[in-house]
């Protein structure tokens, strides 16, 4: 049973800070939520756009090559190549396909660096900051 924060002592009715711990999984799963919506094709990208009546067409407004989707903007669009070759080198032959750069963990920081570096959804979202490198979830 808890007693009533009027009768306790005034230095103890302020809540618990948060611990490190939950702001570490409180931050991990705000990045998690970010990239979910790659995944599931919500992202202004203009295959989007097109698809919800909001632009005329899906080519890709920065090469002109092809439709806009998240595998041409994350793998093939040619603008961004320099940027591939230096955010997914890490991930090796791996970091050429969706699957691994929208579902693994590895690739999550190395996926944020891109779309940062790359600046395309950045009037959108602002700069999404990377995972912290520790990948401990507790304190104990």
């Amino acid at each position: 049973m808890s007693s009533l924060a009027t009768q306790l002592p005034k230095p103890l009715r302020k809540p618990l800070p948060l611990s490190a711990t939950r702001a570490r999984q409180n931050f991990k799963a705000e990045l998690d939520r970010r990239a979910r919506k790659l995944r599931t094709g919500h992202i202004p990208l203009q295959t989007y756009f097109e698809r919800i009546g909001k632009a005329l067409s899906s080519t890709c407004p920065t090469c002109g090559d092809a439709a806009e989707t998240v595998a041409h903007y994350l793998l093939t669009c040619p603008t961004y190549s320099l940027h591939r070759a230096v955010h997914f080198r890490t991930l090796g032959f791996s970091g050429r396909n969706l699957k691994t750069l929208l579902n693994s963990k590895d690739a999550l920081r190395p996926l944020l660096n891109f779309v940062n570096a790359t600046g395309r959804f950045r009037q959108v979202f602002g700069n999404v900051e990377a995972p912290p490198d520790s990948d401990e979830d507790d304190d104990s």
